[in-house]
């Protein structure tokens, strides 16, 4: 596999890097000075909080929304800080690492979000400056699919959250030996009490904080693993010899993960979920002053975003020029591959003072940062969409602080309770996609549907979106069968231990089980998860529209404002009978006021 001009340097550089990661353990932990840092950073985020509590969010704006007067440079960091997470930092160099760079296609997909978001949803979403942005569903539909919507995001969140903390508890775990509840139970308590105590203006500024970690982390990390593996020219030799570069498959099988297409339409649409439709982004984008503010955070963000994505996959690349001729996961030096990044920080830079504490520190402020965001998010749509109206018109706003910061308490005490069961499963990118898929497709299909069809009504939509969580759920579920049966495995790149040290490892390919169920599955069991969330999304818009004209409409016009600029060309306007004293735009807003 290896061409013979570079087998000598990649073996000698294998055999170095083996020898002593099979010596780590004694040799290469976290010091003083790196827990010092790890620690300074949950303190910074701590004081932020207490500083914004100091000045009092006294209204509900304030506390959800940063009283709508923040300036645009945060407010930018702080969405991105809340797209990256600890995925992009630890999952994908990881995904990179076993199964090719495919995430070399991600900026492609980021930016077909953002213009899809800047031309189609932002101009109806930002318009009427909901309290939430699943008021819109009820201004176009009905109160039933607001609630319904509502739901299912609450349900995506809850979901998802475990998932953003248990990524950094594995890397805190591999560098320190610290048991991974311990350290899961400690950070999510940091984090729910700034986010409790200083709501959204002490989220946006402390994610200000924790981006500047995050990208100090990541292109350290890559200059000296650059450095380590020999430079760019065997970086990319490596990398090439071992089928990572292995990225213009243009192929078009929904069963093949690395795929151009799956990546382009997968992961675009699973981002259009995660910042179109999301609610966190539209709380930041209302906390800027104006509608252009808003715009040149979705140009900055675009920036911020792409960076991080294309930093995080060239380090999984790095990783595999590190350990391409003795994979770490077969030597049983790191037990899961979504450990690999951590192990490789302490291999290359464990003898600098404090760079893998600066690591760590970086992946706990994405993790921090995207849980901080996802529980004053909560806090927001569980109190507007499912509280407010029970809530009596004497209930003063000091009150309906402390409701929200309960629930901030309540949801991230759930988070916690669940970090044990995420333990238990599998990959972290496949896993949280399909978490995401199975309300989140639905969830953007609804949004979309609204926005783009005017003919789409309550009824049909309710049917859709209805179809769209039991089809995606009915696929994520077979395919979880099948592959606890082992008929249906992604297949990761070849991985060698032939030029270890150790005497027990010294063949190429590990002996796996074979499963002896003969079955060939359902095709849309063996679908990759890429496409999970465009099918949800997909199944719900068709179902929805068909819905719609089978069963009959509702008995008030479409507003013109309710529908993206480009799709108005699609309103018929009717002049049959409506119920002209009824503003179905002013019926929530006034409920809510």
């Amino acid at each position: 596999m290896c061409h013979s001009d570079n087998l000598d340097i990649e073996a000698r550089s294998a055999s170095q890097s083996s020898s002593e990661c099979s010596n780590m353990s004694a040799k290469i932990l976290f010091t003083w000075m790196d827990h010092t840092l790890f620690f300074f950073m949950l303190s910074c985020s701590t004081l932020i909080g207490i500083y914004f509590a100091c000045k009092k969010n006294k209204t509900k704006d304030e506390y959800l929304f940063g009283g709508k007067t923040m300036s645009i440079f945060p407010v930018a960091t702080s969405l991105v800080a809340s797209n990256i997470s600890g995925i992009i930092l630890m999952a994908v160099p990881a995904d990179v690492y076993q199964y090719g760079a495919s995430f070399i296609w991600s900026p492609i997909a980021i930016t077909i979000t953002v213009v899809s978001f800047l031309y189609i949803y932002m101009p109806v979403l930002l318009k009427f400056e909901y309290n939430t942005i699943f008021e819109y569903l009820e201004v176009r539909f009905n109160r039933r699919l607001r609630l319904l919507a509502s739901a299912f995001f609450i349900l995506q969140m809850l979901l998802n959250n475990p998932i953003l903390i248990f990524i950094p508890t594995l890397a805190f775990a591999q560098v320190s030996g610290f048991p991974i509840h311990a350290i899961s139970i400690i950070v999510c308590t940091v984090c729910i009490f700034y986010t409790t105590i200083g709501g959204l203006k002490a989220v946006v500024w402390t994610d200000t904080l924790q981006t500047v970690s995050m990208y100090l982390s990541l292109i350290t990390v890559f200059g000296m693993g650059v450095f380590a593996v020999g430079g760019f020219t065997n970086l990319w030799n490596t990398a090439l010899q071992g089928e990572r570069l292995d990225v213009l498959r243009f192929n078009i099988d929904m069963t093949d993960r690395n795929s151009f297409w799956s990546m382009v339409i997968g992961f675009t649409v699973v981002c259009i979920n995660n910042i179109a439709t999301h609610q966190a982004t539209i709380q930041r984008l209302i906390a800027v002053p104006t509608y252009s503010d808003a715009t040149k955070v979705l140009w900055l963000f675009l920036i911020g975003i792409i960076v991080a994505n294309t930093f995080a996959t060239l380090t999984g690349i790095l990783v595999y020029a590190r350990y391409a001729g003795c994979d770490p996961v077969t030597t049983k030096e790191v037990l899961r591959y979504d450990q690999i990044l951590p192990y490789f920080v302490l291999d290359v830079a464990g003898k600098i003072i404090g760079l893998p504490g600066l690591f760590i520190a970086g992946v706990f402020s994405a993790a921090l940062s995207s849980l901080s965001t996802n529980l004053n998010t909560l806090a927001g749509v569980i109190y507007s969409d499912f509280l407010l109206l029970h809530l009596s018109k004497e209930f003063k706003e000091k009150h309906k602080n402390v409701i929200l910061k309960v629930i901030v308490v309540v949801t991230g005490t759930i988070c916690i309770g669940s970090v044990f069961v995420v333990e238990q499963l599998g990959g972290i990118i496949p896993l949280a996609t399909c978490f995401l898929a199975i309300t989140g497709g639905p969830l953007l299909g609804l949004f979309t549907l609204g926005i783009t069809v005017p003919k789409a009504h309550s009824k049909g939509a309710l049917i859709g979106g209805v179809t769209g969580v039991v089809f995606v759920s009915w696929m994520v579920i077979g395919n979880q069968y099948y592959q606890h049966l082992g008929v249906i495995q992604d297949v990761p790149k070849p991985a060698s231990t032939e030029n270890c040290t150790f005497s027990t490892y010294n063949k190429t390919i590990v002996d796996e089980e074979t499963s002896e169920f003969t079955e060939i599955p359902f095709i849309l069991y063996r679908i990759n998860f890429w496409y999970y969330a465009p099918l949800g999304c997909l199944s719900t818009m068709v179902v929805g529209y068909l819905g719609s004209l089978i069963t009959s409409s509702d008995a008030k016009r479409i507003k013109p404002e309710l529908i993206a600029p480009w799709f108005r060309f699609l309103l018929v306007q009717k002049t049959s009978t409506i119920e002209e004293s009824i503003d179905p735009l002013q019926i929530p807003l006034n409920t809510l006021k």
